[in-house]
C-alpha cells in the first residue's frame, strides 16, 4: 500500500506526502521499535528497501516514457514531413 501510494505521490509531484506516509507508518509502529530494537533495526532497513524500490522503478518508468515519446515523436514528424513533401508535389 505504502508502494503504491508513493509512486502517485511521485507522479503528481507530492514529494512531502511520501514523508508523512512513512512518518505515520513510523508513529504506528513506536511502540514495537521502542521495545524490540531487533525489529527496529529490521523495521528501518524494510523501510529504506521500499522507498529505494519504489524511487528507482519510478525513475526506470519515467526514463522509458521519455523514450518511448521521443521514438513516437519523431516517427509522427517523419510522416508528417513526407505527407507535407507529397502534398506540395500533387499541388
Amino acid at each position: 500500500m505504502e508502494r503504491i501510494l508513493s509512486a502517485i505521490f511521485m507522479a503528481t509531484g507530492q514529494w512531502a506526502a511520501i514523508g508523512v506516509i512513512f512518518t505515520a507508518k513510523s508513529i504506528a509502529r513506536f511502540k514495537q521499535m521502542e521495545e524490540n530494537k531487533q525489529f527496529a533495526e529490521y523495521y528501518l532497513i524494510g523501510t529504506l528497501y521500499s522507498i529505494l524500490y519504489v524511487v528507482v522503478a519510478f525513475s526506470c518508468l519515467s526514463v522509458l516514457e521519455s523514450s518511448f515519446k521521443t521514438t513516437i515523436n519523431a516517427k509522427t514528424s517523419a510522416k508528417l514531413r513526407s505527407h507535407r513533401g507529397l502534398a506540395e508535389k500533387y499541388a
